[in-house]
């Protein structure tokens, strides 16, 4: 079912135009219009509503709040200006403040971000493997399913190959268990890459077929063309997914 922002947004400042008393609630309704103004692509209106939320739950001392906040202009930074260097501080102060504030579940979605800004940058695994093991221990399956597959990425991209088969594979066996379908789709397009990327044509063939006819069956599917062949330019070289610039 398609989410319906406008009636979100609706909703959202029909609650802020009763004022209700209590602050915590109007902060938490500033931050859905800033999250929801960032799912509709005003992307401007989105970091000021994320500075504004900033600036309220440091004076309210909302920790958890200010966490979110500093994650969606982190977000800003990184998705849609592609500015990695200025992302990196938001969730690094993100993280900080989940720790220091006891909030387990937000330094795992931090880490997460943290985890592919460090898979664009070649920056390393160590944040890959923390969250991973964050994951382990919280329970938090989809969670785990997601760092293996960027940790499965990053190895794919430095071509260890074996490693990344290992990872990949694991994942997917994870995602089919616990009914993560669109992971486990884009998961057989990785292994199918590095099939491909080990000179085993045909068996990468087969399996990129299979990557499409899975997504083909997930609600709201992209058509069959929106799944790369393997031995397309992207998914042919070792630069896939390619480091963005800093």
């Amino acid at each position: 079912m398609a989410l319906d922002l406008g009636r979100a947004r609706q909703l959202c400042e029909e609650a802020l135009a009763l004022d209700p008393a209590d602050e915590r609630l109007r902060i938490e309704l500033d931050l859905m219009l800033a999250e929801i103004a960032f799912t509709e692509q005003q992307n401007a209106a989105a970091v000021t509503g994320a500075r504004a939320v900033l600036a309220e739950a440091d004076a309210a001392g909302f920790a958890d709040l200010a966490c979110d906040a500093l994650e969606l202009i982190g977000r800003d930074r990184m998705f849609i200006a592609v500015e990695l260097r200025e992302a990196e501080p938001y969730f690094v102060e993100a993280l900080r403040r989940a720790e220091a504030a006891d909030l387990p579940l937000t330094r795992l979605r931090v880490l997460q971000r943290l985890a592919f800004h460090d898979l664009a940058r070649g920056a390393g695994r160590a944040r890959m493997q923390e969250g991973r093991q964050l994951s382990l221990e919280f329970g938090a399956l989809a969670s785990l399913v997601e760092f293996d597959h960027i940790l499965a990425t990053d190895y794919l991209i430095a071509d260890e190959l074996d490693d990344a088969r290992s990872c990949c594979e694991r994942a997917l066996r994870e995602a089919h268990r616990y009914g993560l379908a669109e992971l486990e789709a884009i998961l057989l397009g990785l292994r199918a890459t590095i099939t491909a990327m080990r000179w085993d044509r045909g068996q990468a063939e087969r399996q990129a077929a299979d990557a499409a006819e899975r997504v083909e069956r997930l609600p709201l599917c992209a058509p069959r063309s929106a799944v790369p062949r393997w031995s397309s330019p992207r998914w042919g070289t070792t630069t896939w997914p390619p480091r963005l610039s800093a």
